[in-house]
């Protein structure tokens, strides 16, 4: 199988990885727009930067994960195994800090 040829699981991933990036980009333009000044100020204003903000930080996380994971879905086992644990090192400080916490604690002893 050459490297050209997608799997149905890379397919996936290519497509999910395409609305994310389409979402990062949709909230970077919206938050420049609106730190220019182009919007009038309003509660409903700041409420839709806040969502743009986290939307640019969980979906440049997921789309780093899920380019990651298009690229090891062509690449066996043992890569989609590695990357599949870097991911979650990556995620679950993020989510779980309590559950870090008791990782790093369980491996310092």
């Amino acid at each position: 199988m050459s490297l050209k040829e997608k799997t149905g699981l890379s397919k996936l991933f290519d497509f999910l990885a395409k609305v994310f990036a389409f979402a990062v980009l949709a909230a970077m333009i919206f938050q420049n727009l609106v730190g220019l000044g182009w919007f009038g100020d309003g509660e409903v204003l700041v409420t839709i930067a806040k969502v743009a903000h986290y939307i640019l930080i969980y979906a440049a996380i997921g789309l780093a994960a899920l380019t990651a994971l298009e690229f090891s879905t062509n690449h066996g086992f043992f890569l989609t195994l590695i990357i599949l644990v870097i991911i979650a090192v990556a995620l679950i400080p993020s989510f779980f800090p309590s559950v870090w916490e008791q990782i790093l604690g369980f491996i310092g002893k």
